[in-house]
């Protein structure tokens, strides 16, 4: 089956002179050598936003279907989709800051205002590309590099990130059988105000709450904190205005799911316009 990539990734294997994917693992020092030049961070700069958009559309439409599970009594699938939604978000930011990730085994980052090469990224004991992802964010907030409220508290001892894969992993592998038609506890009082047509109303005390507290509520975590990073991407990429009427189609379709469960068109502007 053939599909399109990242377009970041498929520009640097392209520049590395790599033509076979499969063959990709022998070019590390190719990479590692490649110097961008003037133009080719031109390039770069709009492939960064292309790559942003579709993180987000990845983000917004596993958000839209991780509440329309809960609507419909799947509770188990929507904790892995939430906490995707929040991996694509991350994914997104960082490109939004101006890192641009490539995979080749190992983890390579540029940053795009201050690089002209790549490094390997020292991940410690992160692997995968979900761990690596919430591991170098967390380093960037660390280090002053991006702002995050999400990171200001912990959950459980573990950033809220952390917290969210650790719950994807229980849903994913951990379980000898998924709860539904239960409700996960996670999920059961986010499921509530749905039944009371309540969801908006909960909604926006996640995501305007001075105190931001419901984000580090385990009552509320697995929904506030998707539903406070996806306002705030929306926000950075008006701002930093990006194309989204490119993205009508798609963006049609969530809409419709996010009305589903119950939420007006104003709520879906604030994401989507």
């Amino acid at each position: 089956m053939s599909f399109k990539r990242n377009n970041i990734q498929e520009f640097i294997e392209d520049k590395c002179g790599c033509s076979d994917l499969t063959k990709w693992g022998s070019y590390q020092q190719n990479l590692i050598q490649l110097n961008l030049t003037s133009e080719d961070i031109t390039l770069v700069n709009g492939y960064r936003t292309l790559d942003a958009i579709s993180y987000w559309l990845k983000a917004l439409c596993s958000y839209s279907q991780g509440l329309h599970g809960m609507y419909k009594g799947f509770s188990a699938w929507s904790i892995v989709k939430l906490y995707y939604s929040i991996f694509y978000c991350l994914r997104c930011e960082l490109l939004l800051n101006s890192y641009l990730l490539v995979r080749n085994s190992a983890l390579f980052k540029l940053n795009i205002k201050t690089d002209t090469q790549f490094s390997k990224y020292n991940s410690g004991k992160a692997r995968g590309d979900h761990q690596l992802t919430i591991k170098l964010y967390s380093d960037l907030v660390a280090n002053g590099t991006i702002s995050d409220v999400t990171s200001s508290n912990t959950i459980d001892d573990d950033s809220p990130y952390t917290w969210m894969l650790k719950q994807r992993e229980r849903v994913n592998y951990q379980m000898q059988n998924f709860p539904d038609p239960d409700i996960d506890p996670l999920l059961v009082k986010t499921v509530d105000a749905m039944h009371d047509s309540k969801l908006e109303e909960l909604l926006n005390q996640m995501t305007n709450s001075s105190d931001n507290v419901m984000l580090f509520d385990k009552d509320y975590s697995m929904v506030a904190i998707p539903s406070y990073k996806l306002k705030l991407l929306h926000h950075e990429l008006v701002t930093q205005n990006c194309d989204l009427t490119t993205s009508d189609i798609e963006l049609t379709h969530i809409r419709s799911i996010l009305q589903s469960v119950g939420l007006s068109n104003s709520f879906c502007d604030s994401l989507t316009r």
